[in-house]
C-alpha cells in the first residue's frame, strides 16, 4: 500500500483515490508528487530531495475506489527527482497491453527501399527476437535460407501477425538458400527489390548472421550500390545448441575460455596452436569433417584421446557424445547428421540426452 498526497497542485494533504489497473496507476502517478511504500521505506520516491527532507515521507492513505483494487501493489523502486511523464510512459511500457505491442510493431516496422539482414535464430520460432518478428510481419519481400525455412511457414507468420484479418497483402517469400543459388543471384535480387522497386526486404539468415553468416559480402554489395540496409542480430546456435544439450561453454573449473572455428576446410585449422591453448573448441559446419579434425587434433595438436566430444542440436539437444578417439575413427554416422554444433573439451562431458516427454 502506498501513502501519499497530491503535492504541487494546491491540494490539501488527505485521502486520494487511485484508479484501478496498471493504466490507472500510471495516470495516478502522473498527477501526484510521489509516495512512500509502507512495506519498505527505502523504496519511497519523492518529487524532489527537498520534498523528501521536509516531509520525511507523505501523510494520508491512498485508497482505491473498488474492492478489486485493494489488493497489494508491488513496491516501486526509488526515483528521486523523476520526470512524471517519463515515469508514466515507463509504466505503460511494462503493462504488456495490446496497444503497447501495436506501438512496438509500428515503431520497428520495415521501411521501404531498405534491406534488413536479420538473424532468424537457431530455427525455433520462440527464439526469434522481437525486432525480427516485427520485420517479418511488415516486410514486402522475404528472402530466406534453407535453415530458416520453418520461420516463414504460414502458421508461424500468422501467429506473428498483430491483426491477421486486416493484413492487406502477403509478402513475397523466396528461398535463396537452395542448392544452385549463387551469391551473385542473391545480390541481384536484393538490388532489384530494394534498390529498383523500392520495397522493404528482409534477408533472413539462420542463427546470428554475424557468426559465419557470409554477411560481409552482402553488406559490401549494398554499400557499393547505395542501398539502405540494417543488420539485426539473432540468437546464435553457438550457445543455444550446447545449452539444449546441457553444456554451458564457460565454467570456472573446466572451461574458462573457448575458441570458435569453422570446420568447412579442416586442413586450414591451426592444430598445434589449438592443442597448446587448451581452450574448449566449438565447431560450426564440421559434422562431415569431424573425423579429419579429430585425427589432426590427436596427431598434431597433442590432445588426449579421452578428450570429451559432443555434437549438439538446438531442437534435439545432444545428438552424439564420446571421446576424441571415437570421433576420429568411428565417424560413419556423422556423414548423415544435419548441421550441428560440435564441442570438444572437458566441458563436453556435462552433455546429457534429453528424455522424451
Amino acid at each position: 500500500m502506498f501513502t501519499g498526497n497530491h503535492v504541487g497542485r494546491g491540494r490539501r494533504p488527505g485521502r486520494v483515490e487511485r484508479p484501478g489497473g496498471c493504466g490507472g496507476l500510471a495516470r495516478w502517478l502522473s498527477g501526484t508528487g510521489g509516495g512512500v511504500c509502507s512495506r519498505d521505506p527505502a523504496l519511497s520516491f519523492f518529487n524532489s530531495p527537498g520534498d523528501a527532507s521536509r516531509r520525511g515521507g507523505f501523510t494520508g492513505e491512498a485508497r482505491t475506489a473498488s474492492a478489486r483494487d485493494r489488493r497489494k501493489r508491488p513496491c516501486l523502486p526509488r526515483m528521486v527527482r523523476f520526470n512524471r511523464s517519463a515515469v508514466t510512459r515507463l509504466l505503460r511500457a511494462c503493462m504488456q497491453e495490446e496497444s503497447v505491442r501495436d506501438d512496438f510493431f509500428t515503431q520497428y516496422a520495415a521501411r521501404p527501399a531498405t534491406v534488413y539482414l536479420v538473424g532468424a535464430g537457431p530455427g525455433r520460432p520462440e527464439l526469434l527476437t522481437l525486432r525480427a518478428a516485427a520485420l517479418l510481419t511488415t516486410a514486402e519481400v522475404v528472402l530466406y535460407d534453407d535453415l530458416a525455412a520453418e520461420l516463414v511457414a504460414p502458421p508461424v507468420l500468422t501467429a506473428l501477425q498483430r491483426q491477421p484479418q486486416q493484413q492487406q497483402r502477403s509478402p513475397l517469400i523466396e528461398n535463396v538458400g537452395k542448392a544452385g543459388t549463387t551469391q551473385t543471384e542473391i545480390n541481384r535480387l536484393l538490388l532489384h527489390h530494394a534498390g529498383e522497386q523500392r520495397r522493404s526486404v528482409v534477408r533472413l539468415k539462420s542463427g546470428d548472421p554475424l557468426v559465419y553468416g557470409r554477411l560481409n559480402e552482402e553488406v559490401r554489395f549494398l554499400r557499393e550500390h547505395r542501398v539502405a540496409h540494417e543488420v539485426v542480430p539473432g540468437v546464435s546456435s553457438l550457445t543455444a545448441a550446447p545449452a539444449a544439450a546441457g553444456i554451458f561453454l564457460t565454467e570456472k573449473e573446466f572451461s574458462r575460455s573457448f575458441t570458435v572455428l569453422s570446420g568447412h576446410d579442416p586442413e586450414a585449422l591451426p592444430y598445434e596452436a589449438l592443442g597448446a591453448a587448451q581452450h574448449t573448441l566449438v565447431l560450426f559446419m564440421a559434422t562431415r569433417t569431424l573425423g579429419v579434425i579429430a585425427r589432426n587434433l590427436l596427431r598434431l595438436g597433442g590432445l588426449s584421446r579421452n578428450t570429451p566430444v559432443a555434437i549438439c542440436d538446438t531442437r534435439i539437444g545432444l545428438l552424439w557424445c564420446g571421446s576424441l578417439e571415437n570421433a576420429a575413427y568411428d565417424n560413419l554416422l556423422f556423414n548423415h547428421l544435419a548441421p550441428a554444433i560440435i564441442v570438444i573439451g572437458d566441458i563436453a562431458a556435462q552433455a546429457k540426452y534429453q528424455v522424451p516427454d
